[in-house]
């Protein structure tokens, strides 16, 4: 039993009255508690908290279902990439409906999960913490990716003769002098 425990999830009259707010003012809670955050990302959690926020329609925090970031989920696989440079002045939808007929390449499904889904998800659990939510709707939410985009994640290392072959070359291994880097001799750069 979660009681025993002391695990026992907050109940409805327990939550804070801020998940009564829309998502942006929430999602710049989490960025000023996370202080140490690079310019870059806080900036990715406003872009996905305003796209999440356009999708939802503003609905309040605590009034986001699991299917709501499920869709938003299968909604992320069809957007185009750099949709707001490409298509300006678009809103979501009229970028969703623009694209139909255009085929720009869509979001990869790996960007989806690490970014998008990933920012989304760790803002709820910031707001289950926060006795805003009672759960975290995205958890376990991701794009199933095809086993080529498996292959793909994983970077193919050289192999040892591909690494012998760079590394025997004359502007590693010696070198004519500094204006002749590629044919064999016995100068040896030095950069530091």
């Amino acid at each position: 039993d979660e009681k025993e425990a002391g695990q026992s999830r907050p109940t409805t009259s327990k939550l804070s009255s801020a998940g009564d707010q829309p998502l942006v003012p929430l999602f710049e809670r989490l960025i000023a508690e996370k202080r140490d955050l690079r310019p870059k990302t806080i900036q990715k959690y406003r872009v996905v908290a305003k796209l999440f926020d356009e999708f939802t329609e503003g609905k309040a925090a605590n009034a986001i279902s699991r299917q709501d970031v499920v869709d938003f989920k299968d909604l992320l696989t069809r957007l185009p990439v750099n949709w707001t440079k490409r298509l300006p002045g678009l809103s979501l939808a009229q970028a969703l409906e623009t694209n139909k007929t255009r085929g720009l390449p869509t979001l990869d499904p790996r960007n989806v999960n690490d970014s998008y889904l990933a920012y989304l998800g760790t803002f709820f659990r910031w707001a289950e913490r926060n006795n805003i939510r009672t759960d975290n709707p995205a958890l376990g939410v991701a794009v199933v990716l095809s086993r080529a985009a498996d292959k793909r994640q994983s970077r193919n290392p050289f192999s040892v003769a591909q690494l012998q072959s760079i590394f025997e070359a004359p502007i590693y291994a010696g070198c004519l002098g500094p204006g002749r880097p590629y044919m064999p001799g016995k100068h040896l750069i030095r950069d530091h």
